[in-house]
């Protein structure tokens, strides 16, 4: 068996009103729970010769080609394919060496997914007699791997319950708030992904799981999505087995049922850490592959000329339904949701005011609500007197409507606007993290800070700011006004600062490094 050991063990049966009918059956060897091949039908067959053995019949595919029938009835034995067969008048076939997947049951668990499991229990026959009992614990007792003790189940207790321990400090630390259910729909999505994908491979060359995520080392930002989605899995498969086991422990009337789980703790925790052991560049290296560039949409902004917003502007304002929506993407850059939640506008003495109900809001990130005053000499008369009669004007779009609308308008607008010189792989399609990378380029080049611009687009962070907009763009010209008033952003919660720490080192250390290269230079 590819040099792997055999797990045998003896299986108690309830008494059967035909003994003679139970030949080879109370023999069963467990292989190791790596392989999802199940051996033909046949007699139980033991990987290592025997020379007392007798029934010659070939090796199956996970077999050694010196394997030996076991069968234990003389009666039984017969050469050929089939192992055990009809002999002296009475019909007798031996049980199929099966995998399991966890020591001592025979238990198919489905799929955990979502934080659920679903197990499936075959019932076996029992063997009729003591001595037959006795005789199959000959047979296998020196081949087969003793139940854990109880010393080394509490070992294996107390290393999983150190690793849900360390998991939960670091989330106290980086301050994780629960997943959301969207979140959670992704996770189980992503996991079903990942299964499918092991259960298509034919050879692989090292560990399933392994194998897979090396296929999606080259996108960092998919390989990353899916590791946290198999953790998430593989925790809340780890807390289930420790609570399932805790409630064996209490009721302390099954001891072999509580090792039993114990095993299953121990399998749990073994992906966990196969999980956590997976690492973007390690897998990158093992697969020979190079990282392929993000499709980030502030990319797109490299294949616009100057002055396409405004272009958009003129096409859109034919659409009764989003031409509202269009200005404020283009002055506020807002997400979708939260135009799907509502933004309400206002003619005040000074301008528009905008008032936004934040999206992406946790207690650690985000802005559950700010407002910012928009110039009106730079906005649409159009859009200033439809705010101006309505008094309190709500603004709301749905995403999706939202999204096909701006695809369909998108060669209207960059058609004559592109850059034809320019050439990527990732399509052109106009939408509203389009608008939002397009405002924070401008308020960066208009001379604003981070901590003002995070307050624009909704971010309780300034460092969130390097994400979003581009550095510099080739012959752009710095605008001399935006219509958002800076002196007029007011938001839920303070900004929190770059962090500089430590900057004044790394900018020595550039410039000791420039120098360098100078005097080296011939």
């Amino acid at each position: 068996m590819s040099g792997r050991s055999v797990i045998a063990e003896i299986v108690e049966r309830e008494p059967d009103s035909s003994p003679k009918n139970l030949v080879g059956h109370e023999a069963e060897i467990t292989l190791p729970n790596c392989n999802r091949s199940r051996l033909p039908n046949g007699s139980v067959m033991w990987a290592e010769p025997d020379p007392k053995g007798a029934g010659a019949r070939s090796a199956g595919p996970y077999e050694t080609a010196n394997a030996v029938d076991v069968t234990p009835e003389p009666a039984a034995q017969q050469a050929g394919e089939g192992g055990p067969s009809i002999a002296a008048d009475l019909a007798t076939s031996a049980t199929p060496a099966v995998r399991k997947e966890s020591l001592a049951r025979d238990v198919v668990t489905e799929k955990f997914i979502g934080g659920e499991a679903a197990s499936k229990t075959k019932s076996i026959p029992s063997p009729s007699t003591d001595a037959h009992i006795h005789s199959q614990t000959r047979l296998v007792s020196e081949h087969a791997t003793p139940v854990i003790g109880r010393i080394e189940a509490i070992a294996i207790l107390a290393k999983a319950r150190s690793c849900l321990h360390n998991e939960d400090v670091a989330r106290l630390v980086r301050k994780d708030t629960p997943a959301s259910h969207k979140t959670l729909a992704d996770y189980v999505k992503k996991c079903r992904q990942v299964d499918a994908e092991i259960e298509t491979l034919a050879e692989p060359w090292g560990e399933p799981l392994l194998v897979v995520m090396c296929r999606h080392a080259p996108k960092k930002q998919t390989f990353a999505s899916i590791r946290a989605a198999l953790k998430w899995r593989s925790l809340q498969q780890l807390r289930d087995c420790l609570e399932k086991q805790d409630v064996l422990r209490r009721a302390a009337m099954d001891p072999v049922g509580w090792l039993r789980a114990v095993q299953d703790v121990r399998t749990a925790a073994h992906e966990l850490e196969l999980v956590l052991e997976l690492n973007c560049e390690n897998c990158l290296q093992l697969s020979d592959q190079k990282p392929r560039a993000s499709r980030s949409k502030k990319k797109l902004l490299s294949l616009l000329k100057e002055g396409w917003q405004d272009r958009f502007l003129l096409v859109n304002e034919s659409s009764p339904r989003y031409r509202l929506a269009g200005v404020l993407l283009r002055h506020c850059g807002l997400r979708p949701v939260e135009l799907q939640n509502g933004v309400e506008l206002k003619l005040t003495a000074l301008g528009i005011q905008v008032q936004i109900v934040g999206g992406k809001v946790r207690p650690t990130a985000g802005q559950p609500h700010r407002s910012f005053i928009l110039r009106a000499d730079l906005l649409p008369e159009w859009f200033v007197k439809e705010v101006d009669v309505c008094g309190v004007l709500r603004v709301i779009a749905q995403p999706d409507a939202l999204r096909a609308h701006l695809a369909r308008l998108t060669e209207a607008v960059v058609g004559l606007t592109r850059k034809p010189q320019v050439t990527t792989d990732q399509k052109l399609v106009l939408s509203a993290y389009v608008f939002r990378h397009s405002i924070v380029t401008e308020l960066r080049e208009a001379g604003w800070d981070s901590e003002d611009i995070a307050s624009v687009i909704g971010e309780s962070a300034a460092a969130t700011v390097r994400w979003y907009g581009t550095r510099s763009r080739t012959n752009a010209r710095t605008p001399k006004t935006v219509a958002l008033m800076r002196d007029s952003i007011q938001v839920a919660r303070p900004v929190r600062s770059v962090d500089r720490s430590g900057l004044g080192d790394v900018l020595r250390a550039k410039s000791i490094k420039r120098a360098t290269v100078k005097l080296l230079r011939p």
